[in-house]
């Protein structure tokens, strides 16, 4: 087995894309402001869709042509039916563990800025074990060759799934969000991070080994290695609620196909740009098609 696992991106092309993460329901409030400790403020509108990290990952990559699975877990609240109609309708391939609690839940406001505050309900997915994905989506697993994962889950289920795939010599993609709490010997196993800025204050990157991909909001991205920044494209932001998950599902897109690191940052720089011009999060994610002509100009 080949430990090392140098970035030679191009064997991976077009290769399936296993997505594991949070899924449930997201309430979006568009506000004028955020209200202050006390104040009470009424919403300009409100609108519900299904939502998580990892499922917006999924869907995004879905949308961009990608040959995509996601595993993921849901309740018993009557939302779970939504989340994999859409799911199958941007063809991502579910794969369901069910829990008798209410799914995850989420509440988004965002300001006339573009600017917003998350509150996150784990629910089902707080129950999710390793034995559940191990015993149910085993080859699911082991087919896929790029694994795209986040920090929603818990601390043992996320170590166990890094270190599996570790042994099945996979390329791991890991947006350490909300907030990283992997030890170094696991990140360590890690092909790929892709911190914000507040989650790379947390990590130390001299003593990990994987490509250091920093998201810069509407500066671009950062390749940590090289100390360069990719410039992002201007336009004018209307919500930015997942940008960062769009920029994750471009990144891994292009890795797929066997496109470099510098190419694919350039092309999920432009992912979560289109992504931001729209309320909302699965409406916003633009086509591959899309991507292109506007990277074209």
């Amino acid at each position: 087995m080949n430990k090392k696992r140098e970035n030679n991106w191009g064997k991976y092309m077009n290769k399936k894309i296993l997505v594991i993460g949070l899924s449930g329901e997201s309430v979006f409030l568009n506000l004028d402001h955020f209200n202050k400790p006390g104040e009470t403020i009424q919403a300009i509108d409100k609108k519900t869709e299904p939502g998580g990290k990892g499922y917006n990952q999924a869907i995004a990559l879905g949308k961009l042509g990608c040959d995509v699975t996601f595993i993921t877990a849901l309740g018993n609240d009557g939302y779970s039916d939504e989340c994999i109609r859409v799911l199958k309708e941007n063809n991502v391939k579910p794969c369901i563990v069910y829990k008798n609690i209410p799914g995850s839940y989420a509440v988004i406001s965002v300001d006339s800025k573009g600017e917003n505050n998350v509150i996150v309900y784990k629910g089902a997915s707080e129950l999710i074990t390793f034995e559940d994905i191990y015993n149910n989506y085993k080859q699911n697993l082991d087919s896929a060759e790029i694994i795209l994962l986040q920090l929603e889950f818990n601390e043992e289920l996320t170590t166990q799934l890094i270190d599996y795939l570790y042994e099945k010599d996979k390329i791991i993609v890991v947006n350490p969000a909300p907030r990283n709490y992997l030890s170094v010997e696991t990140l360590q196993k890690v092909n790929i991070l892709t911190p914000n800025e507040f989650e790379l204050s947390l990590l130390n990157i001299n003593k990990i080994k994987a490509t250091v991909i920093t998201t810069l909001g509407n500066k671009g991205a950062k390749l940590e290695k090289d100390n360069k920044i990719f410039s992002s494209y201007k336009v004018k932001a209307i919500d930015t609620t997942g940008a960062g998950d769009i920029f994750n599902a471009g990144l891994v897109c292009q890795i797929s196909k066997g496109k470099t690191i510098e190419e694919a940052i350039d092309f999920a720089n432009a992912c979560s740009a289109l992504e931001v011009t729209k309320k909302g999060v699965v409406d916003a994610i633009p086509t591959y098609d899309e991507v292109i002509k506007f990277m074209k100009g």
